[in-house]
């Protein structure tokens, strides 16, 4: 079996020395794809962890259902950017998800999601490194079943809650008033929700912005 693994972030070791043990043939890939290339390279499954570049229809129409993303948010919470913080922010599930990608935004089905408990004693790197964990290990878990066929795939629509999408512009405005930036507390980023929560209008006066638009 050959397993394109896209990527781009710096996590991305374990995923990769764990499909070369055990599906044969592994390329890495960190540009953006086009049908030409995936075409030449012909992979059996792509998997994404940590790959920035949106996947244009026409790829994703000729793999449906063999590209599968590890998306550390439970979904359908937390779709798009910066999960981990928006997740207290508005005090959404925490947890973890694979899924396979179709023509939005993190909004294929999903094949299997697991909730991460997390203490307000994180910072938001740390929530971080916490979830991507328990992301990576779910996968190793799970991979067997997705390579074999056998894994579930379950329509967010079918899942209870409506779900949030953060785009970069949001998140790049949340994480600004973040003081410490990724070593900033996960209490302070709760505790602004909160604050968000009981006067919108107030709050974007006192800090000057409006994070939803």
């Amino acid at each position: 079996m050959h397993v394109l693994l896209l990527t781009g972030a710096p996590r991305t070791s374990r995923i990769k020395d764990f499909l070369t043990s055990c599906a044969g043939r592994v390329s890495e890939y960190s540009g953006p794809l086009t049908p030409e290339l995936t075409q030449e390279l012909a992979p059996d499954f792509m998997v994404i962890h940590g790959y920035g570049p949106i996947i244009k229809p026409p790829v994703v129409d000729a793999f449906a259902g063999r590209i599968i993303n590890l998306h550390n948010t439970y979904l359908p919470w937390g779709r798009g950017l910066m999960g981990n913080v928006w997740s207290f922010f508005e005090d959404t599930p925490k947890g973890v998800s694979l899924h396979s990608i179709d023509a939005g935004v993190d909004t294929g089905e999903v094949i299997v999601r697991q909730a991460v408990p997390l203490g307000l004693d994180e910072t938001l790197q740390s929530s971080w490194d916490v979830l991507m964990d328990a992301l990576e290990r779910l996968f190793m878990e799970w991979w067997e079943a997705i390579a074999a066929g056998t894994a579930p795939r379950v329509p967010q629509s079918s899942l209870e809650g409506a779900g949030s999408f953060h785009n970069r512009r949001m998140s790049d405005r949340l994480l600004a008033l973040c003081p410490q930036r990724w070593q900033t507390p996960v209490a302070f980023v709760a505790e602004l929700g909160r604050e968000y929560r009981a006067d919108p209008v107030a709050f974007a006066a006192r800090y000057g912005t409006k994070l939803y638009e």
